[in-house]
């Protein structure tokens, strides 16, 4: 059995390429036998493929997906009504999109790994962050796409809210600035956000909106 927090207690990147192999096999052994029981279209799957649940190959071995079957169809391996978030893929209007569907217990986990990876490069203090990005990327909370995924994860840890501007708003990216000063955001950094920001005031956006996350 998985004991997700042994392995969370471990510092990102520690282990040798071999036991990151052992470690892997076991976890994706695990993996493709509680799908294949819980998920009946994944269970067909192997099943076409003639793929033994019970003499299953190294993991490298095992058959990939191809990702327009997330698009085709609702691969979920927990009751509907334990799903309490959708991550979609980008896509065109119109396009079908790529969905994952994930229960409280593996939308935590994604958090927690998320949070051990960065906080293995910044350390466990919170740090000055600016994010570009649409607001409308974050506002719907239940379903969204992995790029919203993304900013939710690292605004976590942001020692303040992180900023989300639709298109660019002076006033909010000159307070971020000043609130910012002798925080250790360097002054390079400050520097080219601060000339891009001048290079952007030129561009005619039509009306300026700004959110937070």
């Amino acid at each position: 059995m998985i004991d997700i927090n042994a392995i969370l207690e471990q510092s990102p990147y520690s282990l040798s390429r071999e036991e990151k192999g052992v470690l892997m096999n076991q976890v994706i052994r695990e993996l493709t036998k509680y799908h294949a029981e819980h998920c009946e279209p994944y269970r067909k799957i192997l099943q076409a493929l003639n793929l033994d649940l019970n003499n299953l190959p190294y993991y490298t071995d095992l058959p990939f997906l191809p990702v327009r079957l997330f698009k085709e169809f609702d691969l979920v391996s927990v009751p509907r009504n334990e799903v309490v978030k959708t991550m979609t893929s980008s896509g065109t209007t119109g396009q079908a999109v790529s969905k994952i569907y994930l229960d409280r217990e593996t939308s935590s986990l994604q958090t927690k790994v998320l949070a051990k990876i960065v906080s293995s490069f910044i350390g466990n203090q919170r740090v000055p962050m600016l994010i570009l990005d649409s607001s409308e990327v974050i506002k719907n909370r239940a379903m969204f796409s992995a790029r919203g995924a993304g900013i939710l994860g690292f605004s976590g840890a942001a020692s303040r809210s992180a900023d989300i501007l639709v298109w660019f708003h002076f006033y909010d990216l000159a307070a971020f600035l000043q609130a910012v000063k002798g925080t250790g955001f360097s002054s390079g950094s400050k520097q080219r956000i601060a000339d891009t920001w001048r290079r952007l005031e030129e561009i005619d956006f039509g009306e300026s909106k700004s959110g937070r996350v």
